[in-house]
């Protein structure tokens, strides 16, 4: 397209030249970007390998490589730009970031998260490169499918490269990450591997490793977690996402506290949010205490407690609490009996005097959490995506409303693998709420409710 002066634009659909959209938003230039061959004319002919002599198909690290006679120099393309040399300047055409910015904002490709939209380099008459990376920070921002599928996709590409047990995976099973298109090609990483494995990419030591509960006999996961600043982000801003400003609550939690838990990430988070909140605490052996206190707190409450021991809670004390939200997690864990969830609920719905009971999905092998404000029906936050798998082919995806087994995208496991393969079974409607009903059979008994022991 041209501008009003005739002055050639950049257009990221050029109509004679449909197929030739490229736009990248990662540190890497690949051959094949969200399901787009980068393309180079030569003479008549379109070569799929990359732009110019000079560079591969595939860039590796933060610098694009350039051939220089016989040798692949990390310099830069061309000028010796590094790959963020590139950033805040068109390649061949001198324009600032700012210049970008200007001349082409109407023009991005659907689906760009904001935060990433920083300027477009143009690079050659067909190709154009997002300059900027997304960072963690900008998975906050995802607000629908398009932003989500294109930084599923950069999120995929990098950890297919820098996680190890990803990589061997993807390797194993015969994936090439060049070849995925689309987020539902996307492998999703069986949870166990987390109890052999280190699943982690964060390049330093991790700030923190979380481990799920376990009994006797039985190997924990562990989940190294590079920044608990992220992690912080993370559940509040999910807990935002449904309950509003954390402030306007107090927190009760019906579990053991950080010092007698510190590996644990439920319990990391319902400390933090507890002091989020400015009231409320840990009463996991203290029911007369716990009552006591609610009772005398005039804020709106959410009693957050484990299984069984909302269970042992209701049978013993059976206690009509206003204003309050009840909010379980996990199964009993063999702590008691297992019943349906609806038959549990009915039960804590009819000793607490409440309409709904809420839950809280989570793992030690996640960052991110889902919740569910009665029904069972879980809802994510927007940068974390539930999926069906068949529970005999975990490279086959079920339609929506099938029952299978439970792939989790969470994006936020930025530093290990944010596409995970759990051992849940359930539901997922074509809106993406989900409901759990159960565990696939032989896998580990685990969860939150081992944190009592």
């Amino acid at each position: 397209m041209t501008d009003a002066s005739g002055r050639e634009t950049a257009a990221f659909h050029t109509p004679a030249e449909a197929d030739l959209q490229a736009c990248t938003c990662g540190n890497e230039l690949w051959g094949r970007t969200a399901g787009t061959n980068f393309r180079e004319r030569r003479g008549d002919k379109l070569s799929g390998t990359g732009f110019g002599d000079g560079l591969r198909g595939r860039a590796s690290g933060t610098g694009f490589r350039e051939r220089r006679g016989d040798k692949l120099s990390e310099t830069g393309f061309g000028e010796g730009l590094s790959g963020k040399g590139f950033r805040g300047r068109a390649f061949g055409e001198g324009l600032s970031g700012a210049d970008i910015r200007k001349r082409y904002a109407g023009n991005r490709p659907a689906g760009l998260i904001p935060s990433a939209e920083k300027g477009f380099c143009r690079i050659s008459k067909y190709i154009y490169l997002c300059n900027e990376m997304i960072t963690q920070d900008d998975i906050f921002g995802i607000t629908n499918d398009a932003a989500f599928e294109a930084a599923a996709l950069e999120v995929f590409r990098r950890q297919a490269a820098e996680c190890p047990p990803y990589r061997e995976y993807l390797a194993l099973a015969g994936v090439r990450p060049e070849e995925v298109r689309a987020a539902r090609e996307i492998p999703f990483l069986p949870i166990e591997i987390f109890k052999t494995h280190d699943v982690y990419c964060g390049g330093t030591e991790p700030e923190a490793v979380f481990t799920s509960s376990a009994t006797t006999g039985m190997t924990p996961s562990r989940h190294p977690m590079r920044s608990l600043a992220l992690y912080e982000q993370t559940f509040r801003a999910a807990f935002r996402t449904f309950y509003g400003d954390p402030a306007q609550w107090s927190l009760y939690a019906l579990l053991p506290n950080y010092l007698r838990r510190k590996g644990s990430s439920l319990v990391y988070m319902a400390d933090r949010l507890i002091a989020d909140c400015g009231s409320g605490g840990f009463y996991l052996d203290d029911y007369d205490g716990l009552l006591a206190a609610m009772q005398a707190d005039p804020k709106p409450k959410i009693l957050l407690g484990v299984s069984y021991a909302l269970w042992d809670l209701a049978e013993r004390y059976a206690p009509k609490l206003e204003n309050t939200v009840i909010m379980e997690t996990g199964g009993m864990k063999g702590y008691r009996e297992e019943i349906p969830k609806e038959e549990f609920h009915k039960i804590l719905c009819g000793a607490f005097g409440v309409g709904a009971i809420h839950s809280e999905y989570g793992m030690a092998e996640l960052t991110s959490q889902a919740y569910s404000q009665g029904g069972n029906l879980f809802r994510c936050p927007p940068w974390m995506r539930v999926t069906t798998r068949d529970v005999n082919d975990p490279f086959d995806p079920q339609p929506a409303g099938t029952r299978g087994g439970l792939n989790i995208a969470d994006l936020a496991n930025w530093w290990s693998c944010a596409f995970i393969q759990t051992q849940d079974v359930g539901r997922v409607d074509a809106r993406g709420t989900f409901v759990v009903e159960g565990r696939i059979d032989h896998s580990d008994i685990r969860g939150c409710n081992l944190l009592v022991q």
